[in-house]
C-alpha cells in the first residue's frame, strides 16, 4: 500500500531521522523519582538534562543513550533504568500515566524480565521481543502493556536487527492513527500478527518516503492525537 497523501500533508520535505530522534518531552524529575520502586531504578542520565523550573525536556536520542548503556551493562539493574527513561518520555508529566506505567516493576522479578526481553529484541529482532512481553508470552510482566513495552523494545533494539524489522512504538496514539488512514482493522494490544502488519506497513512507507520507519511512527503519534 503507498502511503497515504495524508500522512504528511503540508510538510515538504518529508522529515528526516533526526526529526524523529529530536522530540523532546517534558517529565518532572522529582515526581518520577518518589514513584520508584527502588532509587537504584533512576538512570543518572536524568539528572544532567535541561530543565524548565520543576520540569526537564527528554528527547529520543537521550533515551537510546541509556538503551546502549543498558545493553551494554547486560543486567536487571540497568534494564529497569532504561524502562524508567521510558517512562519519563512516554508518560510526560501526567502523575496518573506515570504511576500506571511503574507499576509493572513492583512485580518480583521485572527487571530480570527486562533484561531478557532486551536480549530478545536484540538478538532476534521486533516480533520475538513483542511475543515474549505480550500475553501469555515467556516474559509477560503484569500490567505492562504494549503501548509501553513497545517503546522499551524501540528504544532497546531498533538498531540490533534491521534486516528482520525494527521494532516500533505501537501506542494508542498509533493505533488510532492507523485507524484514520489505513483501510485494516487497528487496536491496542494486538496479536503479533497486527504488530508485525504494523512494523511492515511503516517500513514500506518509509522505503516509498525515502525516510526511515520512526519518521513514520512519529508522525502517526502526531495524527493520533
Amino acid at each position: 500500500m503507498a502511503p497515504p497523501a495524508e500522512l504528511f500533508a503540508g510538510i515538504d520535505p518529508i522529515p528526516g531521522r533526526d526529526w524523529a530522534l529530536g522530540q523532546r518531552l517534558r517529565f518532572d524529575p522529582v515526581y518520577l523519582r518518589s514513584k520508584l520502586p527502588h532509587d537504584w531504578m533512576w538512570p543518572p542520565e536524568l539528572d544532567a538534562l535541561p530543565g524548565d523550573g520543576k520540569y526537564r525536556a527528554l528527547s529520543r536520542q537521550d533515551v537510546f543513550t541509556i538503551a546502549d548503556r543498558a545493553a551494554a551493562d547486560d543486567d536487571p539493574s540497568s534494564a529497569a533504568q532504561l524502562h524508567v527513561a521510558v517512562i519519563a518520555w512516554g508518560a510526560g508529566d501526567s502523575a496518573q500515566r506515570i504511576v500506571r506505567a511503574l507499576f509493572p516493576l513492583q512485580e518480583q522479578g521485572a527487571p530480570e524480565k527486562l533484561a531478557k526481553a532486551l536480549k530478545v529484541v536484540r538478538g532476534e529482532g521486533a516480533l520475538s521481543g513483542y511475543r515474549a512481553l505480550h500475553k501469555r508470552g515467556s516474559l509477560k510482566i503484569n500490567r505492562l502493556a504494549a503501548g509501553f513495552f513497545t517503546k522499551f523494545l524501540y528504544f532497546g533494539g531498533y538498531d540490533a536487527k534491521p534486516a528482520v524489522g525494527r521494532p516500533l512504538i505501537y501506542d494508542s496514539r498509533v493505533v488510532t492513527a492507523l485507524n484514520k488512514l489505513d483501510d485494516e482493522e487497528w487496536f491496542e494490544d494486538g496479536p503479533s500478527e497486527m504488530y508485525a502488519r504494523y512494523i511492515d506497513l511503516a517500513t514500506d512507507w518509509a522505503h516509498d518516503l525515502e525516510t526511515a520507519p520512526d519518521v513514520i511512527e512519529r508522525r502517526l503519534f502526531d495524527l493520533g492525537d
